[in-house]
């Protein structure tokens, strides 16, 4: 605009400053320019459109990508997180278990006890231990108490490094849910332990496993459950 008007200063100049010939210039060469003008900026105009349209085009392709990368992560991790859970959960079970039923022991003659010794798998230190007790089914009880406790932890230490190492693709309320149990089975593991070393304390650390057993980590295992059926299987309305 700028330079038309500077154009039209000069020709006025050069004819005598008449208005009718910048009227006359105006009409015939100003709207041709002014039409141009609004054409090449028009068109300027369409061509940034067109590239911020590809632009945000290819960011929104980038983006779907990695949400649908994220998601089938999150599918994967689903089924194993909740497998893992699981088995820690009835090994925790297995070892806060009281209600056993083997032979007593103590019975047995020392021909017999051998017999069914040598039937089991325990290792040599373990036969040891029950020949040499004064109170073999006490001892033998506490082989057992001892091994739970190892499928326990081992359990839930697989639990928990899965946990961790995947917790990025779980949703907030869900990986919320998880620490939660993780912390109470591993309260639960840790009081059962103490338990078996019979400690000279009044405190009942046995109870105390059972409680937060039934009181905080099955409520919160049916929690999850839903929640994961939930993700896996939404309702379509």
């Amino acid at each position: 605009m700028n330079e038309l008007f500077n154009f039209l200063g000069q020709i006025v100049v050069i004819g005598g400053g008449g208005a009718t010939i910048a009227y006359f210039i105006f009409k015939v060469l100003g709207e041709k320019w002014i039409e141009n003008k609004f054409a090449l900026n028009l068109e300027s105009y369409r061509a940034i459109q067109a590239q911020s349209l590809e632009e945000a085009k290819l960011k929104l392709s980038i983006y779907m990508t990695r949400q649908l990368k994220l998601h089938e992560k999150e599918y994967e991790v689903f089924p194993l997180v909740w497998e893992k859970l699981n088995e820690a959960h009835i090994c925790l079970k297995r070892a806060t278990g009281v209600f056993r039923e083997h032979p007593d022991l103590d019975r047995m003659d020392e021909s017999t006890l051998k017999k069914w010794i040598d039937r089991t798998d325990m290792s040599e230190n373990e036969k040891d231990m029950i020949f040499e007790s004064n109170d073999r089914n006490r001892s033998y009880s506490d082989i057992l108490d001892w091994r739970d406790l190892q499928r326990a932890h081992t359990a839930f230490v697989d639990f928990h490094e899965y946990l961790e190492k995947n917790r990025i693709f779980l949703s907030p309320e869900l990986k919320e849910k998880f620490d939660q149990i993780d912390s109470f089975i591993w309260r639960a593991w840790v009081a059962k332990k103490m338990d078996t070393k019979r400690s000279n304390t009044d405190k009942d650390y046995l109870m105390e496993a059972w409680d937060i057993e039934e009181k905080s980590i099955t409520p919160l295992r049916l929690e999850i459950e839903k929640l994961v059926q939930d993700k896996l299987f939404p309702k379509i309305s």
